[in-house]
């Protein structure tokens, strides 16, 4: 940084006019400018008059000091300029997407390090090959230095014998825009490091399939016993608890991600996209999820490792994107059934605790935040399809008490439960199966498992006319599977459901 001296020097200057007199006088008028000798003065403010102007006239030595003045100040916040610049140059560059492949590398990183190794250099490639913001920067840099020249130039310049030339540049040196200028360049090269959107796309769903897979191969039994080798049962819980991961909700347990998928035009090209839940709240296995047509998101019960179930019931807030607690169930369940109907969360069977199947049955009042007993079904019902059939809650398939699949179809009212009676020959219902009303008095039902746990590829639509329902058509899905999430939509003519991923070990 240059040295300032502010001296009182003034190179004597003689005026043109009167050539015996010193310059002693300037005049500051912006179109003007004009440095002037002790008889000038008056016929320089006759001559303003006469075209309508001000005569602003000061002494040459306060001429001086304010040019002084206003290249000190200005250079003093130009160093300040230059300071921000070398330390933006000197800032090692991190943004969020290498944070999020750091994060997502120590999820799975004995598996697959060298995949996330190889995803580092690609998007560090791609930062080079984006050298937009590093020229702006470089060029930057050049004209806060050549600025800075300039103006220390002209500070030394009012010490020479050019210093009238000096004064009037500096007069018409607009310093403040220049620094303007500089700091927004600056502003926008920071904002852009800073806020440079997270690039990485998880796909959970297939690393969910790996952590499925691994909790599938604990549980079977490939070790003799007398070796002493298989895990107890305590570490056997541990591992479920920390490898099970429920398929196709909006929640996950472990990792408490939400995720987001854009409907569009182009429906091969979506991908989900993530969202991480920011407080610590535990996302239990055999919860149930859903949203609302306004677009909330609930969270309900779920299953402990002691085989007790949460009671808990959570609304997701997109502002500051945490589950909050809204309210508690009656008794806590898990693999239950969960339909939303005029602002009501209707919760239909599942297990209670030590794994005991019910047939109890509770709504929850999103308005007012209260529970509302409901009339009990006719069989005890875990993992049942719950649908809004002609504005009544619909029960149909899940498991039964003893562990063979419920056949009928269950409307279900706020005082009592009517069956209804299938009076055509119908393939077996399932569990975890979806259904959806798609016309007046029409019912699809698709999906799920049969008895031995089989995927089923069935889709059926029923026709229901007074408590009876018959078979109108049937139709085959592309995979033999059931959905955990099984709550469908109707959205743009279409039915969107998630289904879960067959495996063949």
């Amino acid at each position: 940084m240059s040295q300032i001296k502010t001296q009182n020097f003034l190179v004597k200057q003689f005026c043109l006019n009167h050539p015996t007199e010193q310059l002693t006088n300037f005049c500051q008028t912006a179109d003007c400018l004009k440095p002037l000798c002790a008889e000038c003065i008056e016929s320089h403010k006759q001559y303003h008059n006469q075209i309508s102007t001000t005569a602003d006239i000061e002494s040459f030595v306060n001429v001086k000091l304010q040019c002084q003045k206003k290249i000190k100040s200005g250079l003093n916040e130009m160093y300040k300029i230059q300071t921000i610049v070398q330390q933006y140059g000197q800032t090692e560059y991190q943004d969020q997407t290498i944070q999020d492949i750091k994060k997502a590398k120590e999820i799975v990183i004995n598996l697959v390090h060298q995949y996330f190794t190889l995803l580092e250099d690609q998007y560090k490639q791609y930062l080079e090959s984006q050298t937009n913001s590093q020229q702006i920067f470089i060029q930057q840099q050049e004209n806060v230095q050549n600025y800075i020249n300039e103006l220390e130039n002209l500070h030394v310049g009012l010490e020479s014998s050019n210093q009238i030339n000096i004064i009037k540049n500096i007069c018409y040196l607009d310093i403040k825009k220049h620094q303007i200028k500089f700091r927004k360049v600056m502003k926008n090269l920071q904002n852009q490091q800073q806020n440079n959107p997270s690039m990485v796309q998880l796909n959970q769903t297939n690393l969910q399939h790996i952590q499925q897979a691994l909790f599938n191969y604990v549980q079977i039994n490939l070790i003799p016993l007398q070796n002493n080798l298989l895990l107890n049962t305590s570490q056997i819980s541990q591992v479920y608890q920390e490898t099970y991961l429920q398929q196709n909700e909006f929640f996950r347990n472990k990792y408490k991600l939400l995720h987001f998928f854009e409907t569009g035009n182009h429906l091969p090209d979506q991908l989900w996209r993530p969202a991480q839940i920011s407080n610590y709240v535990e996302v239990l296995p055999f919860s149930k999820s859903l949203i609302t047509p306004d677009g909330q998101i609930y969270l309900i019960g779920g299953s402990f490792p002691n085989k007790k179930k949460s009671n808990k019931i959570y609304q997701f807030n997109f502002k500051n994107y945490q589950l909050q607690e809204i309210g508690q169930l009656n008794s806590g369940r898990s693999s239950h059934g969960l339909i939303w109907k005029q602002n009501e969360l209707f919760i239909i069977g599942g297990y209670l605790d030590n794994l005991q199947i019910t047939n109890q049955c509770e709504a929850f009042d999103c308005i007012n935040k209260r529970i509302i007993k409901l009339p009990n079904l006719s069989n005890s019902l875990e993992s049942p399809s719950v649908s809004i059939f002609n504005d009544t809650v619909t029960v149909t398939g899940g498991i039964m008490q003893n562990m063979s699949i419920n056949q009928q179809i269950e409307f279900l009212l706020k005082d009592c439960q009517v069956s209804c009676t299938i009076t055509s020959q119908l393939s077996s219902m399932a569990s975890m199966m979806c259904s959806i009303q798609i016309e007046q008095n029409q019912l699809m039902l698709f999906g799920g498992y049969s008895e031995n746990n089989k995927g089923s590829k069935e889709c059926i639509i029923l026709e229901i006319n007074n408590k009876t329902a018959k078979v109108i058509e049937t139709k085959q899905l592309p995979q033999a599977e059931g959905f955990w999430n099984n709550i469908p939509i109707i959205h743009q003519g279409r039915i969107w459901a998630l289904q879960n991923k067959n495996f063949n070990f």
